[in-house]
């Protein structure tokens, strides 16, 4: 059915809708968001699953009950591991535990705002994990989205909204399952070939903001897997962002090389779904490889660092020398010159009559300047 298969473009790779809220969260939005370059190249920090569970185990093994911050710590790497369960789990004792602590209107306001984040997120992982049979998961995970949307509109650079929106879709396009399914079981075929997919949810945003989202989804989630947020990260650009364009398409191609044919999502509106066609297509094809070769080789050197450490016990929640003696892989530079973008800017819509205008203006001035110098030369 289609709405499985919406399911598994949106995880793809993994569960892909992250809007978590742990002490790694704080860190990395400080640090913040990449470059789109890095974000295509796959140079953000993304750690390996013995660190989540190291963190379980140290706090397994203490005889306190946990900070209320610490709960999101648990909760989150229980998600992570695609323990979800686990999770709500954890934040169920978060509830009961913070009814029985006094904190100030605002320190509520927060750790509230936290809470519908992380366990809306929860529900919403369990549901594409169920395919078909998670739509009620998903529901429910996008009424808590908006519960923490509503307490902190601004959070996460804005991305718990693109989250949300990309449910709403994916809700829909599980109704209009569901309709076909129950037309088809009363034997109404042809009422159920009958039912259009009309236009999906309108989302609210602009395309800044979903641009923004999105890439926050990416870099504190796993999105960057998910080819339905590449789709929509593509639609964010302008016509003429054609570089960009192609360097997103590798990108979805290399996830999914048939989704544009057999799994290619209708966008909602802000978003398109055409850019204007580039004269060195070729080139930015090899630039892209060359970016994500230099992903692979940062996130392996990064995860080889950390496991080397981890697997000898230590942990940077623990451990302040953790980073000592890491050296990141450095970047590639994408050379440029002036040639191609005068090719790339000349091969832009209407960019032809301003170079026919720019020619002829150089022709009147350099037949007013050859008259004048002939003059000067008869005097």
């Amino acid at each position: 059915m289609r709405f499985l298969l919406t399911g598994l473009l949106v995880c793809a790779v993994g569960l892909g809708l992250c809007c978590l809220w742990d002490s790694d969260t704080v860190a990395m939005e400080l640090k913040g968001m990449p470059e789109l370059q890095d974000v295509v190249a796959g140079r953000f920090e993304r750690n390996p699953d013995l660190y989540y569970e190291m963190r379980l185990a140290r706090y397994e093994k203490m005889d306190r009950t946990p900070f209320l911050e610490e709960y999101f710590d648990l909760a989150v790497a229980c998600d992570r591991l695609g323990r979800h369960d686990e999770a709500i789990g954890w934040i169920k004792a978060f509830d009961e535990d913070a009814a029985r602590v006094k904190m100030s209107e605002s320190k509520w306001k927060e750790v509230s705002y936290k809470r519908n984040a992380n366990l809306g997120t929860f529900y919403i992982h369990r549901g594409l994990k169920k395919g078909n049979e998670g739509l009620a998961d998903l529901k429910k995970g996008l009424e808590l989205i908006e519960k923490a949307i509503e307490i902190n509109p601004e959070a996460h650079f804005g991305r718990e909204k693109v989250q949300a929106a990309l449910v709403r879709q994916m809700i829909w396009r599980g109704n209009q399952d569901e309709k076909i399914a129950k037309l088809e079981s009363e034997g109404k075929e042809d009422e159920a070939e009958e039912v259009g997919w009309e236009n999906p949810p309108e989302t609210g945003l602009t395309r800044e903001e979903i641009r923004e989202g999105v890439i926050g989804l990416m870099v504190l989630g796993n999105a960057w897997e998910a080819p339905v947020a590449w789709h929509w990260l593509l639609g964010t650009l302008k016509v003429h962002d054609g570089n960009l364009a192609v360097l997103i398409e590798q990108r979805l191609h290399e996830l999914d090389p048939v989704y544009e044919k057999n799994h290619r999502e209708d966008l909602p509106d802000p978003l398109i779904n055409f850019h204007a066609g580039v004269s060195q297509e070729g080139r930015i094809k090899r630039v892209y490889s060359d970016l994500r070769a230099n992903g692979e080789k940062w996130a392996q050197h990064r995860e080889a660092f950390m496991l080397q450490r981890l697997q000898g016990g230590k942990h940077p929640d623990t451990d302040e020398d953790f980073w000592e003696g890491y050296e990141e892989v450095p970047g590639i530079e994408i050379k440029d010159n002036l040639f191609d973008r005068f090719r790339a800017w000349s091969s832009m819509p209407g960019s032809q009559i301003l170079l026919a205008m720019g020619g002829a203006m150089a022709l009147v001035i350099g037949v007013f300047v050859w008259k004048r110098v002939r003059s000067a030369q008869r005097v």
